[in-house]
């Protein structure tokens, strides 16, 4: 029968949804952990105090940032899957699951599922942890240079350029002179789009990567 069907189609599309936000939340908990991990090693090096607790902070920081990507889709995720329960239950079901997926449903439409992963993209914040420490530190400078800018605004403006399409030479823009840091530094934040980690307006940071990351 047609709604036997339809129970059956937003049965499984309610499986695949739960499967797919299972599967980032692991990945938000694994990628956690290995922020941790690097937490602990700058929190064990030698050095003076003040430091080691800053390299500590940004590491959870940019942690955190990574993991909410995930996150953030295993909550969209859900919401679909509850979403498919909730038709499964108003239509007299549930039924047991298919044996094979329905090709046919919406939920495994590629063009759709393309859509979703587009929708639910957020910003990457990837970046080693010696890449985060010099990010970091190009941070506590740009703040010598300007008090009134916010340190954790800067780095993860930074982070986003580098890790979304504009790699950054990081240790050479750490080392320039200040006509130089500041020209990319304060351009970066003036010109990057925060929706997409882009920068707008043709502006191009001096030290930018010229090979591939």
């Amino acid at each position: 029968m047609k709604s036997d069907r339809k129970i059956e189609q937003h049965q499984y599309a309610a499986k695949y949804a739960k499967d797919a936000a299972e599967a980032h939340l692991r990945e938000a908990v694994k990628t956690m952990k290995k922020f941790i991990e690097s937490a602990e090693g700058f929190a064990n090096e030698t050095g003076p105090v003040h430091e080691r607790i800053n390299r500590v902070i940004n590491s959870l920081a940019w942690g955190q940032a990574n993991a909410m990507t995930d996150l953030e889709r295993a909550i969209s995720y859900t919401a679909e899957m509850i979403s498919s329960t909730a038709t499964v239950n108003a239509l007299g079901g549930p039924k047991e699951e298919p044996s094979k997926p329905l090709d046919n449903h919406p939920a495994f439409d590629p063009k759709r599922l393309q859509t979703i992963e587009r929708g639910n993209k957020m910003i990457s914040f990837t970046a080693t942890a010696s890449e985060f420490d010099t990010i970091g530190r190009i941070a506590d400078r740009a703040i010598k240079l300007d008090k009134r800018i916010n340190r954790r605004h800067v780095t993860m403006d930074i982070t986003a350029c580098h890790a979304n399409g504009n790699p950054l030479d990081l240790e050479e823009l750490l080392t320039a002179d200040d006509f130089n840091f500041t020209h990319d530094v304060f351009g970066i934040t003036r010109y990057l789009d925060r929706t997409t980690g882009k920068l707008t307006d043709c502006f191009v940071p001096r030290y930018t990567r010229r090979t591939p990351r």
